[in-house]
């Protein structure tokens, strides 16, 4: 008999209540000024000098540094937390007299979920894990007083650079993209134990979310009124397709964070900042969702429902024929909750209102793929 899980079931109900209770809200992480002071240091390119004239002989052959060069990716300065991540490329002397030069990333955010990654890089690096295909980023350092997650960049473009370039042969890509994602949900959940993985249940995840709802609907009330009761139905579909065996799920597997290499054989993956233990779906849902959206307005949709197609078959190893339905019912699942992840996202960003109505309908359009049993990971 399962164990009666009462988290889940109140959140249904705090969920379908509107999730205003004060239990979800003290979920809520708010760092100190004193914190968020010291994390938006990691945008200060003297502050990266600094650390890196101190710290030079972790850059491998470095005897002197000459100049760095500053490029934010990301950079969230809400009202409760900070989080960016900035590439740093350094230009050094090696020892050989030569001028080199090599990227590195500070990742850092007041929540402090960055030491989990840095923890699991160093276990990864000591496991030996890779292969001639198969490749993450390495990590450094990790600062505390910052929550500053440091790690040695993977070298190459990302896929989505490739893909919306002239880059020869994409189906490879795409190929690629799934052995990578195969080799690494391979791993064994019983080997990173000691690193205390979250577990990955969408509903653990969830009061921020809800709170993000919440303002939704105070600014658009209908769509955050649809928001609720998504997120609400994936919770109850997750708990169903709930797999006995857990795995290690990276949490935000899509074409930003897939770098691959010159010669374009191998991938590399430069971001576990959201590894969790859970549902492997989750990154096969994530990584087609990201690929229909990113992709959208730069090729035609046939061209992109044959790139899914490919990438689910190279992972499964099978026709796409023969994938069963609830390998569908799962991956729609999280196609679904990447897509609304992605429009609270969006609307927290103050971007657009019509990409978060759009990314919503998406998110409704899965979940109908979901419940109606269709083999088909596309919507029209």
């Amino acid at each position: 008999m399962k164990k009666f899980d009462w988290a889940y079931y109140l959140y249904l109900v705090t969920g379908l209540l509107g999730g205003r209770f004060w239990w979800l809200k003290k979920k809520v992480h708010i760092a100190s000024s004193e914190q968020r002071q010291e994390t938006s240091k990691i945008f200060d390119q003297q502050f990266a000098w600094d650390y890196w004239q101190k710290n030079l002989a972790k850059v491998p052959a470095a005897t002197r540094l000459v100049k760095i060069e500053q490029k934010i990716f990301k950079k969230k300065i809400g009202h409760f937390n900070i989080s960016g991540v900035i590439r740093y490329r350094l230009y050094f002397i090696n020892r050989d007299g030569q001028e080199e030069n090599c990227d590195y990333f500070f990742s850092a955010s007041t929540d402090n979920n960055r030491y989990q990654s840095y923890l699991l890089m160093k276990h990864l690096a000591r496991a030996n894990f890779g292969s001639k295909i198969v490749v993450v980023a390495t990590a450094v350092d990790y600062l505390k007083t910052q929550q500053c997650l440091i790690y040695r960049g993977v070298p190459g473009e990302t896929m989505h650079e490739l893909l919306l370039s002239d880059a020869a042969n994409k189906t490879a890509l795409i190929k690629l993209a799934a052995q990578w994602l195969k080799y690494w949900h391979q791993l064994s959940s019983a080997d990173y134990q000691d690193i205390d993985l979250a577990n990955g249940y969408l509903y653990l995840s969830s009061p921020q979310a809800s709170r993000s709802c919440y303002l939704l609907a105070e600014t658009f009330p209908r769509w955050g009124k649809i928001a609720k009761e998504l997120i609400t139905r994936q919770v109850y579909y997750e708990k169903k397709f709930w797999p006995r065996k857990k795995s290690i799920v990276h949490g935000d597997y899509q074409l930003e964070n897939l770098i691959i290499n010159s010669d374009r054989n191998s991938a590399g993956m430069v971001d576990l900042t959201d590894v969790v233990i859970g549902n492997p779906y989750r990154d096969l849902g994530t990584f087609i969702q990201q690929l229909g959206f990113m992709l959208r307005l730069y090729h035609p949709k046939q061209q992109i429902y044959n790139w899914k197609r490919i990438f689910l078959e190279e992972y499964f190893g099978c026709p796409y024929e023969q994938i069963k339905i609830t390998d569908f019912q799962q991956i729609n699942l999280y196609q679904s909750w990447t897509a609304w992840r992605s429009a609270l996202y969006i609307f927290l960003m103050k971007g657009a209102k019509s990409l978060v109505v759009e990314l919503l309908k998406d998110s409704q359009k899965y979940l109908q793929l979901v419940e109606q049993n269709k083999k088909t990971v596309n919507i029209k």
